[in-house]
């Protein structure tokens, strides 16, 4: 279309959208950005049983991805900022502390091994007593159980996704137990973030509660909201009327879904 006349309408045109040197790199970096969106659908396909805990860390490494632009000026500034600002207002429900949502979300995120150490440990177990209200689960004296923790030393839990790697996260907060059965628990929960490495913690957290006996009301609440789905399983496509997982559907599920539903279902 170049080659035609300059008096030619399709050539003005053509020459009025022409991309020039620095538009493939505007191209190139924005088709990398969107590659993140793409790890972030990803996590939360239906193939999955992902869960409310994944929303807060998930989002806020997309953030920290949109957010570090070198420079920042130019076009992939503008276009990354105008991109982490759109995800900020469609998410801010979740990424809120003090709205219902938002503390589910932190929630679930607290009470998931692997992302737990992305929330403030003061904001998060605030999050948990609000989340046992709304159960309507006591917090009770009780006698625990000793357990012999793992000596790995300590370490923040790692996800091998890009998009959580960016997290920032904190060190595990062991303070001395008072006889509080729920405050005692977190300091259990605590000391078990801080003593196991990530390949000895289950990547679904159900499991990890499952094989949890000693945290009763921690495991209670954690079944209780990490049973709400934040992808797009539905639920009524997850179990047929009978209880059992219609045929169609199973075939279609991981088998990490397929072991959370179970476990879901005995609890």
């Amino acid at each position: 279309c170049l080659k035609r006349g300059r008096g030619d309408s399709l050539y003005s045109h053509c020459k009025k959208y022409q991309l020039l040197a620095g538009d493939y790199e505007v191209v190139e970096d924005l088709t990398e950005t969107l590659s993140y969106f793409v790890d972030a659908t990803k996590l939360f396909s239906a193939t999955k049983f992902s869960t409310l805990g994944m929303i807060r860390p998930v989002i806020a490494g997309l953030l920290s991805i949109l957010e570090d632009v070198q420079g920042g000026r130019g076009r992939r500034h503008k276009i990354r900022q105008s991109l982490a600002g759109g995800v900020r207002k469609y998410f801010a429900e979740f990424l809120a502390d003090n709205t219902t949502v938002g503390k589910l979300c932190t929630c679930a995120a607290y009470l998931s091994p692997q992302v737990a150490d992305t929330e403030r440990e003061d904001v998060a177990q605030a999050a948990v007593r609000d989340c046992m209200e709304v159960f309507g689960i006591e917090d009770r004296v009780m006698t625990f159980p000793e357990r012999d923790e793992d000596q790995g030393g300590t370490c923040n839990l790692q996800s091998r996704c890009d998009l959580l790697k960016r997290v920032k996260r904190r060190e595990p907060c062991i303070r001395q137990e008072d006889m509080s059965t729920v405050t005692r628990e977190f300091q259990v929960y605590e000391r078990l973030l801080a003593s196991r490495n990530a390949e000895a913690v289950p990547s679904n957290p159900l499991e990890f509660w499952k094989v949890t006996p000693e945290l009763p009301t921690l495991s209670r609440v954690a079944f209780e909201v990490l049973s709400i789905p934040s992808g797009s399983v539905a639920c009524e496509e997850m179990f047929s009327v009978s209880g059992n997982l219609s045929r169609n559907r199973r075939s279609r599920l991981s088998d990490s879904m397929l072991r959370s539903i179970m476990l879901l279902k005995e609890y």
